[in-house]
């Protein structure tokens, strides 16, 4: 193959897809897509623990990472075409409009949308956000044994630096990058260079577009110091990109909800080019107002209803805590197969994981994390069978949800302010929202709960515990405002999810809580409204 960024724009299959239908693949990707780091997206979940909670949600990262680079082809083919109109604006991004600089804006963008997730975990962000709490809470919330401590801040400290050289601020972005420098590194001892190239530049540009690497890989490609930022705006834009377009409507497809109905084609055929800065940038026209509204109302509607559904949150805490005693056990339960590695040391590690894929000696997918589960299950401590449980056979011993839906924090809410306007009580709600997280927040009133629910289902409150969680949806935080979106965004900020998980570590404890979670649940809210009203009236 010649090593020309046009000869890697070749067709060389297509990909049937369920989201989108026909993706066609190019000569350059299909490389990528043999890789060991492709295919082991092919065996992690988009949705990490929600398939436990919606059967048919178990989609793939390989398949939404295809999803992005089609849709990212879509929108930088728009921006082409404009490019070829605006010959100031195509100076801003190319370096003399030829055609060949624009198939290396063309191949990039598709690389990045490809690569863009490439760094996750077993089970995405479910395991992501369990490493991230051992590495900065690992000390005081896990109690690590002190060869894992020792471990972890070697991790910590890679992951600070790494941080400071970029903007990307999440494990799975910081591995992304690191594993897209080592497929680069092997395309160029395989004289493919012009593709390494752009490789670089797309994974330069979604994890810090600023960096001297995206400007050197600009250069090397013809292409001039906005193409890096146009890169990102069209992958990971803070309102509408390439990556939201698909998991929305991929996620809502495959969890069977109703939100996830997104116009593309016309938020695609919308794209226009903006300066800003006295640089060039992603903007939308006017037409596409209404279908980027529909995205944003999607998404704050998949996160209500599927990211932060209590159940899928409650596998979630489930696998964490069994996670915590694997750590502590793990020379006694590692799998055979897993018996090189080190738990912490290696499969979590995003300094030396992308090493290990690298030399196809391990994938660490959902199927090894499985493994562990089972194995832990079977061989485990008693602690770490009963965590194990409830993600194989036992959905009981799941932490049992006290605030099941968030709109019941909502009728609590409007019982309190049922003597006020609508208008009115807009600032007190928000104000009695604010107060909601306070009284859940507090250790008195967590303790007060626990204390009430052993007295509920007649066991020891010393074997029983509480969890609370916070989560944030997060608003549009971008320029493109309209007023349903501003609408939206007060919504958002009215309320912040929260979620009260009550459980036991020991077994039979647990199994009596869960009998009796009805009645526990009903006084919890009981409890939580009386004392909102004493603070409305104090």
């Amino acid at each position: 193959m010649r090593d020309s960024l046009s000869s890697y724009l070749e067709p060389r299959g297509i990909v049937q897809d369920a989201i989108h239908g026909s993706i066609p693949i190019y000569k350059g990707e299909y490389m990528l897509l043999q890789t060991p780091f492709l295919r082991r997206l092919h065996g992690i979940k988009q949705l990490g623990m929600a398939f436990l909670v919606f059967p048919t949600a178990t989609h793939t990262r390989l398949g939404h990472s295809i999803g992005v680079m089609h849709v990212a082809s879509r929108m930088v083919s728009r921006v082409i075409d404009l490019l070829a109109r605006d010959e100031a604006a195509c100076r801003l991004v190319a370096r003399n409009c030829r055609s060949s600089s624009l198939d290396a804006l063309k191949m990039t963008a598709r690389l990045a949308g490809l690569i863009h997730d490439l760094g996750h975990y077993p089970y995405s962000h479910t395991v992501e956000s369990i490493v991230e709490n051992i590495l900065i809470y690992g000390d005081r919330d896990y109690d690590l044994p002190e060869t894992a401590r020792r471990r972890a801040s070697e991790i910590r400290e890679y992951v600070v630096s790494s941080i400071e050289r970029s903007s990307g601020t999440k494990l799975h972005e910081i591995m992304t990058y690191r594993m897209a420098v080592l497929m680069a590194e092997s395309l160029e001892s395989e004289g493919h260079g012009q593709l390494a190239s752009s490789l670089r530049l797309a994974a330069s540009s979604i994890i810090n577009p600023y960096s001297s690497e995206a400007q050197d890989s600009s250069e090397q490609l013809g292409l001039e110091q906005d193409a890096p930022h146009l890169i990102k705006a069209l992958i990971s834009h803070r309102v509408v990109d390439a990556d939201r377009l698909d998991y929305l409507k991929r996620d809502a497809w495959f969890t069977g909800v109703v939100y996830g109905y997104i116009d593309i084609d016309r938020i695609c055929d919308g794209v226009r080019l903006e300066y800003s800065n006295g640089g060039i940038t992603v903007g939308y026209e006017k037409k596409s107002m209404q279908s980027i509204e529909d995205l944003f109302d999607s998404r704050f509607k998949m996160y209500r209803s599927v990211y932060y559904h209590h159940k899928v949150l409650a596998f979630s805490l489930s696998l964490s805590y069994l996670l915590h005693h694997v750590i502590w056990e793990w020379d006694d339960i590692r799998p055979d197969i897993l018996s090189d590695y080190d738990l912490l040391g290696d499969l979590f590690n995003p300094k030396k994981l992308p090493e290990h894929v690298a030399s196809g000696s391990l994938l660490f997918d959902d199927g090894d994390l499985d493994l562990i589960v089972k194995v832990a299950a079977s061989r485990g401590s008693r602690l770490a069978r009963r965590w194990a449980k409830p993600l194989l056979a036992d959905r009981r011993l799941t932490p049992i949800t006290l605030i099941k839906r968030q709109d019941e924090l909502s009728h609590i809410a409007e019982r309190i302010l049922s003597s006020e306007g609508p208008l009115e009580s807009l600032k007190s709600y928000m104000d009695l929202s604010e107060a909601i997280v306070g009284v859940v927040a507090s250790e008195d009133f967590q303790e007060a709960v626990a204390r009430n629910a052993a007295s509920i289902a007649q066991v020891s409150p010393d074997d029983v515990k509480l969890e609370v969680k916070l989560e944030d949806i997060g608003g549009s935080e971008g320029s493109m405002r309209s007023l349903y979106i501003s609408l939206l965004d007060a919504a958002i900020t009215v309320q912040m999810p929260i979620f009260v998980y009550i459980y036991s570590d020991d077994e039979r404890t647990h199994l009596d809580l869960y009998r009796s979670r009805d009645e526990i649940r009903r006084r919890f809210l009981a409890a939580l409204e009386s004392e909102l009203k004493m603070r409305v009236r104090a």
